[in-house]
């Protein structure tokens, strides 16, 4: 018999089709929206690092500019300076002291840090900072009218120009721009960054310094470098300076603060976290409610297939949708109808062989692969004398009780005919004395077919009065036989007596008269 569907025990917490849905659904559709958020994450963070990384490069190539236009002014500068009629009538009269008057005037209106006018063998007049002028002469015999000087006491760096004087060839205007810290100050804020020069002359490359490494970096490439620094929260970028005849004068760091980045990123993720429970919410909502529409067929289909379980088959199966859920449904119809029409057949055939059984006088029982007994007819227990509940279950030994021989053994044990029946024996039958549970005993013959699906037959033979006949038979047999044999033994004995004396009798004696 085919076992029934289990149903849940009340009481006893499920997990409906539907919540599965619902779950599995809002489940992917979180881990799709989690993988999706960390990707966006991701990708932001090294867009911004990118963005970061573009603008204090963008910054450090602004500052580059802006020191080559203070060159470039400072070429403009000397150029004027040099064509000035004031400094030319100046240096006709050797007029020092109106000429350093004349000097200071102009580098304080043009904004240079020092100005000069230069001959081969030093400056003949100089305002403004102190400058190393011996430097600036082999500058600007080195790099042209337009130099950058790099002094050798690691000082800051100048940008300046040298031009020959109107008239004057063997002498140079000067006029030079000392790019100190408050300088660089103004460029970085223009460029948006922190920015410094480092003296190339005197550079040491100290460990500490976290633009060391971009500073390796760029002398190697001859150009830019930048990277994050300070564990992520600033970004730099180093330019080497170098002078118009390609000797490196100086190195140009450019420092950008990170907080704004990360701070850009954080919000983004904030959002983008809220955006992701949103959906990860509206999701599971919806797939809640779609898990149960759709669950909701499915439970049809359930509950019909329990009530199949339990044997009810009058209640058709209901169409349902989605498609294939209607096509299991209409499987399920069929297989309904199949099993009615089987069910029918099966009792037909159920009650023929009862029928069958019940009619016929010898006991039927059926064993299975253990010997226990799962079915007897009525014939067998009014023989065996018991009720169908104290058969069924048991070993069938126990309940046919068969007489043990003289060593104290069971048929069952040593000449069984279920076990010769499966051992495919031509003679499956024995003949076996039964001691019933109310001490009578039966003589009985018990034969045995093969076993099928897993079940054996065994037919049990009553041949008590059958043996007492036979047992009247031979006594009545017996006395006929002693009656018959007895005056047939002295007729026997006196015919031998004739034979034996009649060799002696005399012919007349003999022959009849």
């Amino acid at each position: 018999m085919t076992p029934a569907l289990q149903v849940p025990r009340a009481g006893r917490a499920t997990i409906g089709l539907g919540s599965w849905l619902g779950g599995g659904s809002a489940a992917v559709v979180a881990i799709a929206v989690a993988a999706m958020a960390f990707a966006c994450s991701v990708l932001l963070a090294r867009l911004v690092e990118g963005q970061a990384l573009a603008r204090v490069q963008l910054a450090a190539a602004s500052g580059r500019d802006q020191l080559r236009r203070i060159g470039e002014d400072s070429l403009s500068d000397a150029r004027v300076l040099a064509e000035r009629p004031t400094l030319q009538r100046l240096l006709a009269t050797q007029d020092m002291q109106a000429l350093r008057f004349f000097l200071q005037r102009f580098c304080d209106s043009s904004l240079n840090d020092a100005c000069a006018i230069l001959a081969p063998e030093g400056p003949l007049a100089s305002v403004g900072a102190p400058v190393p002028w011996a430097q600036v002469g082999i500058a600007i015999r080195e790099q042209g009218e337009r130099f950058i000087l790099a002094p050798a006491d690691g000082s800051a760096l100048l940008w300046g120009a040298g031009v020959a004087v109107t008239g004057s060839p063997q002498l140079r205007a000067v006029a030079i721009r000392v790019v100190a810290p408050a300088v660089l100050g103004n460029l970085g804020a223009e460029a948006g960054a922190t920015l410094r020069l480092q003296n190339f002359t005197t550079y040491a490359a100290p460990d500490d310094d976290p633009f060391t490494a971009l500073h390796t970096r760029a002398l190697a490439a001859g150009g830019t470098a930048s990277a994050p620094i300070r564990d992520g929260q600033a970004y730099g970028a180093t330019i080497v300076v170098a002078t118009p005849v390609g000797e490196v004068a100086g190195l140009l760091d450019a420092d950008l603060d990170g907080a704004a980045f990360a701070s850009s990123v954080q919000t983004f993720q904030r959002w983008l976290v809220l955006a992701a429970l949103a959906v990860a919410a509206i999701a599971g909502v919806a797939g809640l409610l779609y898990g149960r529409w759709l669950a909701r067929p499915v439970e049809q289909l359930r509950d019909a297939a329990q009530r199949f379980g339990r044997g009810d088959l009058s209640v058709a199966v209901p169409a349902v949708a989605p498609t294939e859920v209607g096509a299991l449904a209409r499987t399920m119809e069929d297989m309904r109808r199949n099993l009615t029409d089987l069910t029918e057949a099966l009792r037909r055939s159920e009650a023929e062989a009862r029928a069958v059984l019940g009619g016929i006088t010898e006991g039927v029982y059926a064993v299975d692969a253990e010997r226990r007994i799962r079915y007897a007819n009525p014939q067998a227990m009014r023989l065996l004398r018991l009720e169908e509940s104290q058969a069924i279950g048991r070993f069938c030994g126990d309940v046919l009780r068969p007489r043990a021989d003289s060593a104290g053994r069971r048929p069952c044990e040593t000449d069984c005919p279920i076990l010769r029946a499966r051992s495919g024996a031509a003679e499956a039958r024995a003949a076996e004395t039964l001691c019933l549970a109310d001490g009578s005993t039966r003589s009985t013959v018990i034969v045995s077919a093969a076993p099928v699906a897993g079940q054996q037959v065994q037919v049990l033979r009553d041949e008590t009065d059958l043996e007492a006949a036979r047992r009247a038979r031979d006594s009545v047999l017996g006395n006929i036989s002693h009656e018959f044999r007895t005056p047939l033994a002295a007729q026997l004995a006196s015919v031998e007596m004739l034979r034996d004396g009649l060799a002696s009798l005399l012919q007349a004696a003999v022959e009849p008269s």
